[in-house]
């Protein structure tokens, strides 16, 4: 009774976006809706209100967290708090995920797995929110080696912040995510997902033919500046996650 109600308070065609791609005219596509979804009404029932935005949060100090859980290797996760997707930097905040941890070039690859062979399971992601999202990196290692994985993925996140990134790479990683968005776009069903999803996210569908353009005009120096803004490790929450069956965890510490 709960979802029916949810359902029929929030299901309602103000409430929703449609997106068709196809060989279709418009005076067809209208019958067919016609046909389909004219009994489709509010029936009276005012659309509910947006969610209040809240913008960035903000957090103050380094929390480190270790947990057990019933897994056969552990976990390491370094994530701080990121800006939603409609944020100036988000464009740049996207290139730095790819170039630390989008791929087999990125620089948590090379340097935790090819280098040292630390792991198999790596990345850093910055999902696409409405609201405050996060930049998360991790790695899936043997327990004994999570301390070494930290020290090492501290070190790409500071070298991050610390430098520029060269031309090349950042060039690399433009192609690396547009190669993704385009593949991803083969499909009519895609192309509908992602005009509909844009202009649910407050963009616009329009965003759908900007989003490359966006991620072009990004430069090595805008890069650096949201790295240093919003990866700073001494506001990220650090997860240890340790198998069942190692020494018992370490309480919650805050630093």
């Amino acid at each position: 009774e709960d979802l029916a109600a949810y359902h029929r308070r929030v299901c309602i065609p103000r409430n929703a976006v449609l997106a068709v791609v196809g060989p279709i005219r418009r005076e067809a596509l209208q019958a067919l809706l016609d046909s389909t979804l004219s009994a489709w009404t509010t029936n009276g029932r005012a659309a509910p209100s947006r969610p209040q935005e809240f913008g960035v949060a903000v957090r103050v100090g380094q929390e480190i967290v270790h947990l057990q859980k019933k897994f056969q290797q552990g976990y390491l996760m370094i994530a701080t708090l990121a800006p939603p997707v409609g944020s100036p930097d988000a464009p740049a905040l996207k290139l730095a995920s790819a170039m630390l941890g989008g791929g087999m070039s990125s620089r948590l690859f090379m340097t935790l797995r090819e280098r040292y062979g630390l792991g198999y399971e790596l990345a850093a992601v910055y999902p696409s929110k409405m609201e405050t999202s996060k930049f998360v990196s991790y790695i899936g290692v043997d327990p004994s080696q999570l301390d070494a994985a930290y020290r090492l993925m501290m070190q790409e996140i500071e070298l991050l912040r610390r430098e520029p990134v060269s031309r090349d790479e950042l060039v690399a990683a433009k192609t690396y995510i547009r190669g993704g968005y385009l593949l991803d776009h083969q499909t009519a069903e895609r192309q509908s997902w992602y005009l509909a999803w844009w202009q649910l996210m407050g963009r616009g569908h329009e965003f759908d033919s900007r989003y490359m353009d966006e991620l072009q005009r990004v430069t090595p120096e805008d890069v650096l500046r949201v790295a240093r803004e919003h990866l700073d490790p001494s506001r990220a929450i650090v997860l240890f996650v340790h198998p069942q069956e190692s020494p018992a965890a370490t309480p919650v510490e805050k630093r």
